[in-house]
């Protein structure tokens, strides 16, 4: 077992329960953090999980950048 403190936004969330996987760790969240996180950001990106892995896209009209976004989230 691990503690840590962050500050961001979830993005996404899924629950996992038919599994094994799912008795130790039953959800997985997306969160992204700094200019992620805004509110105003917040349609900026569409977020989808399967298997214990996250996919995104981002819209067109978005300031942000697939690298911003790779290194401003994660599937926790």
């Amino acid at each position: 077992m691990a503690e840590y403190k962050v500050t961001g936004r979830v993005m996404a969330k899924r629950r996992y329960k038919r599994d094994w996987t799912g008795k130790i760790s039953p959800m997985d969240v997306v969160l992204g953090w700094g200019t992620l996180a805004r509110s105003d950001m917040i349609n900026c990106a569409n977020f989808d999980q399967w298997g214990r892995f996250y996919f995104y896209t981002i819209n067109r009209d978005c300031s942000i950048n697939y690298y911003y976004l790779a290194t401003h989230s994660a599937n926790m």
